[in-house]
Order: C-alpha cells, then sequence, then structure tokens
C-alpha cells in the first residue's frame, strides 16, 4: 500500500519497479496523486529534471502497467487528482 503526495512512481524510480519481484503480492493498493502547494512545487522541480519518457509512466495507466508486469495480482489506484481528506476516507 502506497498512500502519500504525487504519484508512487515519483518516490521510487519506474526502472526500479520494472526490476521488482512482486509475485507474491496478491494486490497493491495505490492511494496517491494527492497534493497541496507544498508537495505540487516539490514535484514541479523533481518533474523538471526527468525525462519525457519517465513522466509518461508515472500516469495513472502506465503505472498499473509496471505493477502487473512485475507481477502483482491486482492493482487499485486513483484514476485522477484528489486532496489529502479524500485519499484519507478511501483508505
Amino acid at each position: 500500500m502506497f498512500y502519500g503526495p504525487g504519484s508512487v512512481l515519483s518516490h521510487l524510480a519506474p526502472k526500479k519497479l520494472a526490476g521488482l519481484n512482486a509475485s507474491g503480492c496478491r494486490l497493491v493498493v495505490l492511494a496517491d496523486r494527492m497534493d497541496n502547494e507544498v508537495s505540487f512545487r516539490r514535484k514541479s522541480k523533481i518533474d523538471n529534471m526527468k525525462s519525457s519518457t519517465d513522466l509518461a509512466l508515472e500516469r495513472p495507466l502506465e503505472t498499473v502497467a509496471l505493477w502487473t508486469l512485475a507481477g502483482a495480482g491486482s492493482v487499485i489506484t486513483n484514476q485522477w487528482a484528489s486532496s489529502f481528506q479524500a485519499n484519507a476516507r478511501l483508505v
């Protein structure tokens, strides 16, 4: 389970996830894509240093595809950005 600001792949590099063996993981819950002003500024600074390929992999469908390719059985994630309060209720 991941619960945090931004997308999970802004904290975990896509190439590290691609090499991860998640075959024993039956369910991945990603309560991400929540931002406030501070986290949005931090993410913007970090995104300026990333390649367009890495940024594309942080989108919801690509993130789910990477998790399933790593071996996860099921993935639950937000498709759109959300507030901290909405994700707290979800979790």
